[in-house]
């Protein structure tokens, strides 16, 4: 990003230089320091004027009148007529769900109205960019904004919309448990520190020369990390341990259709034994079935499991690099099979949205393939299709661009052997690569 801005660099350095000089000329008069004192004071007030003047003019909700929030008091209801429901067991990958298959398929038998994917790609390899992704069509470019017409389609059709996982809030009246509250204190924890640390990390950031800037990370700037539920009534069960315990599923007394986004752990770093953490989330997610079938809501009501990426370099026992390839099984409305199926078709995030609503009944193929892509089962089992792949990683690399064609082992390939193109920005058009590689 910062050499598309070659001579803007260039101008701030040479503004540094002249600002370091005056100021080195200034020291050594004290006539000089006199009026500098007084210019800084000037500066400061009308600084402090304009900052206050932003708060009397801005909207009281722009302050803190109200506080948005995802609440948990329908994490664990359900639709009794039918459902959408997508479960999310984070870092969860592929190259475990195929050894367990390998060792005993029987362990699958609860999954056996499920196709599991085999051939899989996210987008990203970090949540905060996966499940944007996945769920909204946001890839950081405008272009592939796809929320507002997603959440719409599930709405117009009477569902009733919850999303239970930090990653998932939006600003926006489409999520029903992402509701206002005025009593902030009552909900929320605030670290004042943290929030006095990110501010001065933010104005040294901002006061940093721009040819010093892509030398800093400014990911670690966080201020979501400042505020936290302070009681458990409002806070999302997302431990893997935690949401098994609390998991009593009950019909929803709002709505009698729900699509329902549940995030838990999963299986991400640290764990003790990667492979015994995946165990244990399909279990969970075992549970969560088995209490559907005893409401009644499980044949009319799709579901997805899956996990928003596959394991993370340096993870237990895995090597780097390593090409994460994340879990993906689906069972649409009604369907049933003696045994869970097996697909080697080439499945891929940027097409999330399409793979939800296609497998409630929501899809429509001759309006939605420009919107929300084409579901993958409709790629075929023998379809060749170039998929792109974000590695960020945690060696403080820059972003790595992996593209590809052919199925995942391709994938595999092309991280091992280091065929990649380092780029500032993790921006993709999706509908562009969509058309490009449509069969």
């Amino acid at each position: 990003m910062w050499k598309e801005h070659a001579i803007n660099s260039l101008v701030n350095l040479g503004m540094w230089i002249a600002l370091i000089i005056v100021l080195l000329v200034v020291s050594f008069d004290l006539k000089k320091r006199v009026v500098l004192w007084f210019v800084n004071v000037v500066v400061f007030v009308l600084l402090f004027v304009s900052l206050v003047a932003s708060f009397v003019k801005a909207p009281k909700e722009a302050y803190g009148h109200k506080q948005f929030y995802l609440s948990a008091e329908e994490q664990f209801s359900i639709g009794k007529e039918e459902n959408a429901v997508v479960l999310i067991a984070d870092a969860v990958d592929n190259f475990v769900i195929k050894e367990l298959l390998e060792e005993d398929e029987t362990f699958f038998d609860e999954f056996k109205d499920f196709t599991l994917y085999t051939n899989t790609c996210s987008v990203y390899d970090l949540t905060h960019e996966s499940v944007p992704q996945m769920l909204y069509g946001y890839t950081y470019t405008k272009e592939s904004n796809q929320m507002i017409p997603f959440l719409q389609r599930l709405k117009s059709n009477d569902y009733r919309v919850l999303m239970f996982g930090v990653f998932a809030a939006e600003q926006t009246g489409d999520i029903d448990n992402y509701v206002a509250s005025d009593g902030t204190k009552e909900i929320l924890k605030i670290d004042y520190k943290k929030i006095s640390k990110n501010i001065l990390l933010t104005a040294a950031f901002q006061a940093l020369p721009c040819v010093l800037k892509s030398t800093t990370k400014p990911e670690y700037i966080d201020f979501d990390n400042c505020i936290q539920y302070a009681g458990n009534k409002n806070e999302i069960s997302s431990d893997n341990e935690e949401f098994l315990n609390a998991l009593k599923l009950d019909y929803n007394e709002y709505a009698d259709k729900c699509f329902i986004y549940q995030h838990i752990d999963g299986a991400h770093f640290p764990v003790d034994n990667y492979k015994y953490e995946t165990v244990y989330c399909l279990e969970i997610f075992k549970e969560y079935i088995n209490q559907m079938k005893e409401l009644g809501v499980y044949d009319n009501s799709s579901i997805i499991i899956a996990s928003d990426h596959g394991v993370h370099d340096d993870g237990d026992g895995v090597e780097y690099p390593t090409a994460a390839t994340p879990m993906f099984m689906v069972k649409k409305k009604n369907e049933q099979h003696s045994k869970i199926k097996l697909s080697s078709a080439p499945m891929y995030y940027a097409d999330f949205q399409a793979d939800i609503l296609d497998s409630t009944g929501l899809y429509s193929a001759e309006t939605d393939e420009i919107i929300f892509g084409k579901p993958s089962w409709e790629y075929g089992e023998e379809k060749k299709r170039t998929r792109v792949w974000f590695d960020s990683g945690f060696h403080n690399q820059r972003v790595r661009k992996y593209t590809f064609t052919g199925d995942t082992k391709e994938l595999e390939r092309v991280v091992k052997e280091g065929e990649y193109e380092e780029v500032d920005s993790v921006a993709i058009d999706l509908k562009k690569i969509a058309v490009e590689n449509a069969p």
